[in-house]
């Protein structure tokens, strides 16, 4: 009806056209229009013409005895149709075939702390599905883990607030001086109620030498130690150095030791290699070994004819 609210009878002289044919706004032109667009133009829009063509003649009563004699507000369409003449509906806060209240009445089912199951249609049956915190046959007490707090209005429903994280389980009001008993990784302190422990600084956790503890709340983490740490207390601090690896001076972690640097590969035509916490020793180009010595490697003719030739075909 919005689309056609601002419409008219679209032939040119406005005023000519009312006179004749009475206003625009209450006319069958404007009824004709509503209900040729009333669907959706997709897929999904068999269902709904063929509710249209079941329900014309209700509302064209409606449109004629109700909308154009200006009373649509004692009687909405929706009422009028779905409601009281096609009977596929029902009045909020009521379900059924027979369109009975909701539990907790159809004014405010469920204490307004639910859903009522076939709200609004002619199916199901009335039952709440609580909201997350209550419970009851209409969602008037808390859970395990959620506190009641007390209405202002005596009229208004009883409403359920989440326990702190630090409880194990039933608290009588918010925060954690509020927790029955504390969960597991806190402890109970006269002046803040339920408090973290920190299992970290007291040696309460399992963290092996190469993993540091990182503390959370009501638990821990054990997290890896920096690479060449042999122990750590933190993401950036070593204890000491893992074998192939130092402290540079000013620093808290550990750095690889390059042992190229001290010519730990002394053979003849060796040279070495460094690798992360160590170093490997190798042959030079043209050298193999065999008894822990880099020894020539010996080619007979066609092996040197084959190289040279793969040589003067890169330069070419």
């Amino acid at each position: 009806m919005e689309n056609t609210e601002n419409l008219n009878f679209g032939g040119g002289n406005t005023k000519w056209e009312e006179r004749k044919l009475g206003p625009y706004a209450t006319s069958e032109t404007r009824l004709v229009e509503i209900i040729e667009n009333i669907c959706d133009k997709d897929g999904n829009s068999k269902k709904c013409h063929t509710m249209v063509e079941n329900s014309e003649e209700y509302m064209e009563k409606w449109w004629k005895d109700i909308y154009a004699e200006g009373e649509e507000n004692s009687q909405p369409l929706y009422d009028f149709l779905c409601i009281n003449n096609l009977q596929v509906c029902c009045q909020k806060g009521k379900f059924g075939p027979k369109c009975k209240d909701c539990s907790g009445g159809s004014m405010n089912p469920c204490q307004g702390n639910g859903d009522c199951d076939g709200e609004g249609t002619r199916s199901g049956n009335g039952t709440c599905s609580c909201q997350e915190g209550y419970t009851g046959d209409t969602c008037t007490e808390c859970v395990e883990g959620f506190y009641e707090v007390t209405p202002s209005n005596p009229k208004d429903s009883v409403k359920c607030k989440k326990c702190h994280e630090s409880c194990e389980s039933q608290c009588w009001e918010a925060g954690p001086k509020g927790c029955d008993e504390c969960k597991a990784g806190y402890t109970q302190t006269e002046a803040d109620g339920c408090v973290d422990v920190n299992e970290c600084t007291e040696n309460k956790h399992e963290c092996s030498e190469d993993e540091y503890c990182s503390n959370s709340q009501g638990s821990y983490d054990c997290k890896e130690c920096p690479s060449g740490c042999k122990g750590c207390t933190s993401f950036d601090e070593c204890t000491e150095c893992q074998e192939g690896y130092l402290q540079p001076e000013g620093s808290t972690v550990c750095a690889d030791k390059n042992e190229c640097e001290a010519e730990v590969c002394t053979g003849n035509n060796e040279k070495c290699y460094n690798t992360p916490g160590s170093y490997s020793c190798y042959c030079e180009d043209g050298y193999q070994r065999i008894d822990d010595e880099c020894t020539e490697i010996i080619k007979n003719e066609e092996e040197e004819m084959i190289e040279m030739t793969g040589e003067i075909n890169d330069e070419l």
